[in-house]
């Protein structure tokens, strides 16, 4: 039984539930952003043109295929449905997909997946309404797809999932001329897709989007036959591109993730509530009739040098985390994360917090477990570390940390997230890594913003990697102090 809540956005319009518009979803397993351009996938930069798209999009964690097909269909984090692994059992009690949502919410939804993974029955959903087909291979997937164009029998939504990609970074590499060159046949399907629709005339009438699982980096050869390079850019950047009726054009700029797909195509159809237990956002700024504004208030935000310890590591090169605590008269003022200090003469002088003001700040909808650190006979600590998962168009530009391994979530009221207006993009540096320091499953790294020395806003916040030397996505931020004031 479904439990439903309804979705919160700043919409300027309604559209009818429950709408007939089709959407035809292409899944590219394997295909990291970074390994896009325009020289070796013509026809998806073709795409991209006329659609609302993202090359940030991030992915979750393990890096595995079947842990980010389920995150993605049911718009959930791997410490919600728990699958860590290609060959892992599916839980009973898995949160529903969005093809379980829709008939749920319209009796007469029908779904159609064209695969060759066999994994895929078990993550896209059950029930009468979906229609499975397991093919041979990536050709006999394309061959279908395209019968099932040319007698008009798409379904309101049809998966078509190829695979040749990831077979070939698997097998010969991600970045080698074998990658590159299964890219262009796959760029080549969907040249031959779009044409297609365009000769049933419905290539305007329908939604099209394509998206992947995961990317990959250049590794050992026997290495790379069993994971995908762990917390790394190349690895975690994922394409995301959505065409169709009511689509704006131009680069997503707001910070998205692969569990929003699902909830963006609920709303391309009309629907107005989602599960209780998905975390992702509607992209509103893919839609043109979805009303994107930008606050321009003065944020109050006021300064704390109190600070409450959460953990200590004194092996090696230390560090503290820690949370900053409201000293402000009016009280009322949140962390934008946990704070961190390294090395024994580094002190924290102040960091700053913020209040909840409607428009401009907001609690997290939710957190996704990105690290644990297990205690073992070389190991003497326990810690979890989350991330918080703001409200679109709000950014949580730190981490939280918990001194056990655990699986239940900070509590959301504790910490604030900020409209992404107010926050700068920089650099970030790795300021402490594992290597020589804790034996951890993962080796993993902390980095944190460079922020300007003279800044009247430091955050002082970090962000954790599963891997010591890349940061992956740099979480890097900093307060546009042109639109703060300090309070008094």
């Amino acid at each position: 039984m479904f439990r439903f809540t309804t979705l919160f956005v700043f919409f300027a319009i309604s559209i009818n539930a429950y709408s007939n518009t089709k959407i035809l979803f292409l899944g590219l397993d394997g295909l990291g952003a970074n390994y896009l351009s325009r020289d070796n996938a013509p026809e998806i930069y073709n795409i991209m043109k006329e659609s609302a798209y993202s090359l940030n999009m991030q992915n979750t964690l393990p890096a595995w295929s079947a842990t980010n097909w389920f995150s993605m269909f049911s718009s959930t984090a791997t410490n919600v449905h728990t699958i860590k692994g290609n060959i892992q059992r599916f839980p009973k009690n898995a949160p529903p997909t969005f093809l379980e949502y829709a008939r749920s919410q319209n009796s007469s939804f029908t779904a159609l997946s064209l695969h060759s993974w066999r994994n895929l029955n078990d993550i896209i959903g059950k029930g009468s309404h979906i229609k499975f087909d397991l093919l041979k291979n990536d050709d006999v997937v394309l061959e279908q797809l395209l019968q099932t164009i040319k007698n008009d029998q798409l379904a309101d939504f049809t998966f078509a999932y190829f695979q040749g990609v990831d077979q070939a970074g698997h097998n010969n590499l991600w970045g080698s001329k074998k990658y590159f060159r299964a890219l262009k046949e796959l760029d080549n399907k969907i040249g031959l897709i779009v044409k297609a629709l365009k000769n049933k005339k419905i290539y305007n009438n329908i939604y099209l989007a394509l998206s992947a699982d995961h990317g990959g980096v250049k590794m050992f050869k026997l290495r790379s036959k069993f994971e995908h390079g762990g917390d790394r850019k190349d690895v975690r950047a994922i394409p995301f591109v959505i065409r169709g009726p009511g689509i704006r054009t131009g680069e997503i700029k707001e910070e998205t993730r692969i569990f929003d797909i699902m909830p963006t195509f609920a709303f391309a159809q009309g629907y107005r509530k989602v599960p209780e237990s998905w975390l992702g956002r509607v992209i509103d700024s893919a839609f043109k009739d979805v009303q994107v504004t930008y606050p321009n208030r003065i944020l109050e935000m006021a300064i704390s040098t109190t600070m409450k310890i959460k953990f200590q590591n004194k092996r090696g090169k230390n560090f503290d985390v820690f949370t900053p605590v409201s000293i402000s008269r009016k009280r009322g003022y949140f962390p934008l994360g946990d704070v961190i200090v390294v090395g024994k003469n580094e002190s924290i002088k102040k960091v700053v917090m913020a209040p909840l003001e409607p428009g401009l700040t907001a609690h997290p909808i939710g957190f996704e477990k990105v690290l644990n650190n297990r205690k073992s006979a070389l190991n003497p600590y326990n810690l979890t570390i989350f991330n918080p998962i703001g409200p679109f168009g709000y950014i949580c530009p730190g981490e939280v940390l918990v001194p056990k391994i655990t699986t239940f979530q900070p509590k959301r009221t504790n910490y604030i997230c900020i409209h992404h207006s107010y926050l700068q993009k920089v650099n970030s540096k790795r300021i402490w890594n594992s290597w020589g320091q804790m034996q951890a499953k993962y080796g993993f790294s902390f980095w944190s913003p460079i922020e300007n020395a003279k800044s009247k806003f430091p955050l002082r916040t970090f962000f954790s990697r599963r891997h010591k030397r890349d940061m992956g996505l740099d979480r890097g931020y900093q307060i546009n102090e042109s639109k703060v004031i300090l309070s008094n």
